[in-house]
This record gives C-alpha cells, structure tokens and sequence, in this order.
C-alpha cells in the first residue's frame, strides 16, 4: 500500500483499501479459528465423546455466515475502488 502512493492521490480511495485489507485480515482469523475448532471437534469424535465435539462445533456455522458477509462486503469495496 505504501508503494502505491494512494494518500497523495486524494478522496477515500486510501480508507477504502485499508477497510478491504482489515476485512481480509478478520476473515483470516475467523477461517483459522474455525480449522482449530474443527481439528478439535475431529478429535473429540475419534475419542466417542460426541457431546464435546458438538459444543466445540455449535459457533462455527455462525462464523462461516460472519466470513461470507464480509467477503460479500469486500467485493463491494473492491467494485467501488474499480471505479476510480
């Protein structure tokens, strides 16, 4: 971002792709923590305790929603910079 100079080209156009990269970064996290929860949950199925795994995997569907709408919410920004 640096390297392309976008502060000294004016507008919203700076704000807009640190927005983008921020939400790339929050879906990263969230697609991490939901690999971690899901190894765990696998682990917990291969020891017959089916109750933990279903708790260990109760949040993440919600999770996957929260990553969809924030990729959807980062196409959008990227048609917006399209534009400039």
């Amino acid at each position: 971002i640096i390297g392309l100079d976008l502060k000294t080209i004016g507008g919203n156009i700076y704000q807009i792709v640190m927005i983008k990269e921020i939400i790339w970064t929050v879906m990263f996290v969230i697609l991490l923590f939901i690999i971690l929860r899901r190894n765990r949950a696998k682990k917990y199925l291969k020891s017959n305790n089916i109750k933990m795994a279903i708790k260990t995997t109760l949040f993440i569907d919600k999770l996957i929603i929260v990553n969809i709408v924030l990729g959807l919410v980062s196409v959008y920004f990227g048609i917006i910079l399209r534009g400039f």
